[in-house]
């Protein structure tokens, strides 16, 4: 790992910008995963993709003696892969102004110095994207904070957590300053700072905030404040630790709104601290969802009690294994399912919360047979209820008896001639053994 020092302003590749100390004579550098490179007052322009590793970092602060201030600029359609961090001097570590995307890879640090616009990353102009992936922590000011994010225009999409600073003294150490029109999406949770004012996120202006994930209360702080028109949407708000015998906090909600009477807040979850801090503060609205709940922990026991929505199919067996007619679910629901009665199934069979008593006595069976021996068949299979087409004629007994008795007469007959056969050519036969010669002699014979 090396760390570059700015000997100019100048594009981040050029052969005549960076030199190994901040007086040193610049020489063209390959940069390396774990490089830091220090602006040194200069504005350097971030004009290729530009790769530092996990561990790389960008600062316009004093590090290794260099001056105070300068900062890098981001180009269009770019990568930046390093951890930014904010100086002490009154200017942003890095520029971004997109007018399509632009998209940085790694955390953002607000300044640590006395300048409230010492921020990690600041936006002004256009209305294209940038995208962060990696957290965002509020600066830790020796007399102000600063923002890690100060979003005045562009849209910003964050995949990582925001946290609020956690200086206790100063406040304004957000982890994102929404100041402008620029909408921001927050894919992660947002936690307040130390101080009753370092909000991991900061609404001031007109620009919508969504946070997929949950905003928790802080040491000091709410993990969202929406001071203006904007529009906030969490996921889940949790309040913090604060309450009887709880140390070192102070009350602190997840999403506090103080704004006029035309901004909106909405949360879909709510989560009550484990001392029953509040959730939220203000005007909060509920978006109606199947994934509704709200958190309660317990004052007599260990534990929390989540509330569902009674609506959730997930939560509530289906309308098909409810009884009929049975309204369940606070009435939002209906059963269907038919359940036969006891006496409607057979004996020892489950029904119900019993069995079936249905059973067939002797009786019920002699009337079933004695039905059935008292219909009348005419014409050949035709029953007093139903008469069958083409059905074949049935005979009586006395001509199957005719029948078999012509049958008998037929077979006697037929033996009486075969017995006969048998004798007569058997008679015929020789038992004697006929030799070779007497065949010969036979044929010799005249």
């Amino acid at each position: 790992m090396a760390t570059y020092y700015a000997r100019k302003t100048g594009n981040i590749n050029a052969a005549d910008v960076w030199a190994t100390t901040p007086a040193g004579t610049a020489a063209a550098v390959t940069f390396a995963s774990g490089d830091v490179l220090v602006a040194n007052s200069f504005t350097i322009t971030v004009n290729v993709s530009t790769d530092l590793g996990g561990t790389g970092q960008v600062r316009n602060d004093t590090t290794g003696g260099a001056t105070a201030g300068g900062s890098f600029t981001l180009s269009d359609g770019i990568t930046l892969t390093a951890n930014i961090y904010g100086g002490t001097s009154a200017i942003q570590c890095v520029t971004a102004n997109p007018s399509t995307n632009q998209y940085i890879v790694g955390n953002v640090f607000g300044g640590i110095g006395g300048s409230s616009s010492a921020h990690g990353i600041s936006t002004s102009i256009n209305t294209g994207t940038l995208t962060i992936t990696g957290n965002l922590t509020g600066g830790a000011g020796l007399s102000a904070g600063t923002s890690a994010v100060n979003n005045v225009s562009a849209n910003l999409v964050v995949v990582g957590n925001v946290n609020g600073s956690s200086n206790t003294s100063f406040g304004t150490g957000e982890g994102i300053r929404l100041t402008g029109a620029g909408n921001c999406t927050v894919t992660g949770n947002v936690t307040g700072g130390s101080h009753a004012t370092n909000y991991g996120v900061r609404v001031t202006g007109a620009g919508n905030i969504t946070v997929i994930g949950q905003a928790r209360g802080g040491v000091a702080a709410p993990a969202i404040n929406n001071e203006s028109t904007g529009q906030v949407t969490v996921t889940r708000a949790v309040g913090n630790g604060f309450g009887g015998g709880s140390v070192g906090l102070a009350a602190a909600v997840g999403v506090s709104n103080v704004a006029s009477q035309s901004s909106i807040t909405i949360v879909e979850e709510i989560e009550f601290g484990t001392l029953g801090q509040s959730p939220v503060n203000g005007r909060i609205r509920l978006k109606k969802l199947g994934t509704n709940v709200a958190v309660f922990n317990f004052c007599d026991t260990a534990g929390a009690k989540t509330l569902i929505d009674a609506t959730q199919n997930a939560a509530m067996p289906a309308a098909s294994n409810v009884r009929s007619g049975l309204s369940y679910a606070g009435g939002a629901a209906t059963g269907t399912l038919a359940v036969p009665l006891p006496s409607q199934v057979a004996v020892g069979v489950a029904t119900d919360n019993t069995v079936g008593t249905a059973f067939v006595t002797g009786s019920d069976i002699a009337t079933a047979v004695w039905a059935a021996a008292s219909r009348t068949i005419t014409g050949g299979l035709v029953d007093t209820a139903t008469t069958l087409t083409n059905a074949p004629t049935v005979p009586s007994v006395v001509q199957i008896r005719a029948e078999m008795d012509a049958n008998s007469t037929q077979l006697a007959s037929i033996k009486a001639k075969t017995d006969l056969l048998e004798t007569t050519r058997l008679a015929q036969c020789s038992t004697v053994s006929t030799t070779g010669d007497q065949i010969a002699a036979a044929f010799n014979s005249p």
